[in-house]
């Protein structure tokens, strides 16, 4: 136990940043190396094709949070709940992607290629709120067992809808709710 501890003696534990890189030939010691020097915590894992990559990032100017919609997560007051505990308030970038899903990771993808082309944190934080209002997510339930069981749709609603098997198309509108379209 004493040699476990001693590993964590002198990290910082800042900002959790994980993502996935996904390509070919993906060398996981060249892109550890090229990493370890932003924080503490490294873990590169995975293969050659897919690697996950888990960090405490030490630098607290530049942090760009990019939030699941407010309006149906926890995760922005979280955010926010953490910022001003840790006196960050004024230095994090908290944004409301009013978006889920394949719609968020396009943002987040959007937001990574600024930085990668020199982007600073004002630039990037500007083109996500100019790109959110206009990305929407559209998406196709295969069947309604789950909205059932979960209590969005009642049981009388989901036979009438599988009897004449009805597929519901669901969006988040531009405040980010979850909103039933009709086809």
């Amino acid at each position: 136990m004493q040699s476990i501890v001693r590993n964590f003696k002198g990290i910082i534990y800042g900002f959790c940043t994980e993502s996935m890189v996904t390509g070919e030939n993906i060398d996981q010691l060249k892109l550890r190396k090229e990493l370890e020097s932003y924080g503490d915590s490294l873990i590169v894992a995975g293969s050659t094709e897919k690697t996950k990559v888990h960090i405490h990032i030490n630098n607290r100017e530049n942090v760009i949070y990019l939030g699941l919609s407010e309006a149906l997560s926890g995760t922005i007051n979280s955010a926010r709940s953490t910022a001003s505990t840790l006196n960050y308030r004024d230095r994090i970038r908290i944004i409301n992607s009013r978006n889920l899903s394949v719609a968020y990771a396009l943002l987040a993808r959007r937001a990574g290629e600024a930085i990668a082309e020199g982007a600073t944190v004002t630039e990037v934080a500007d083109l996500l709120n100019e790109l959110i209002p206009r990305t929407r997510l559209y998406a196709a339930v295969p069947t309604l067992d789950s909205l059932i069981k979960s209590g969005r749709v009642s049981k009388m609603k989901g036979i009438i809808a599988n009897l004449f098997n009805l597929k519901p198309l669901i969006t988040i509108d531009s405040e980010g709710n979850a909103e039933k379209r009709k086809s």
